[in-house]
């Protein structure tokens, strides 16, 4: 069985925070690929990995340009995830993100 490489999820740094989720999702808003395979630090030497169920931040629904939502985690406070991703930095697929408590962040039109 072959795996999908878009599953993995990795984070992307913003100024202030993360962003954690699939690749897939990261392809599709725009924000950029993987440039190093994954289990290699910089220097290209094998990083341990340690696998766990823990994922660090608070689960965001991003709401798509084509209707659909998926969960990512954002590690950080919101206002600086808005900014990344909404002001400075604007991803032309991503609509609104809601945080667990119903908080909605994007951009009003």
């Amino acid at each position: 069985m072959a795996i999908d490489k878009n599953r993995r999820r990795v984070r992307v740094s913003h100024e202030g925070g993360s962003l954690s989720c699939s690749v897939g999702l990261l392809k599709y808003l725009g924000l950029g690929t993987v440039q190093r395979p994954p289990g290699f630090t910089p220097s290209g030497k094998r990083r341990h990995v340690r696998r766990g169920l823990a994922v660090a931040g608070e689960p965001v629904t991003l709401v798509l340009a084509n209707g659909q939502s998926y969960t990512a985690n954002v590690v950080g406070s919101m206002k600086a995830f808005e900014d990344a991703y909404f002001v400075n930095r604007p991803a032309p697929n991503l609509i609104e993100a809601v945080t667990a408590h119903g908080t909605v962040y994007g951009v009003v039109v």
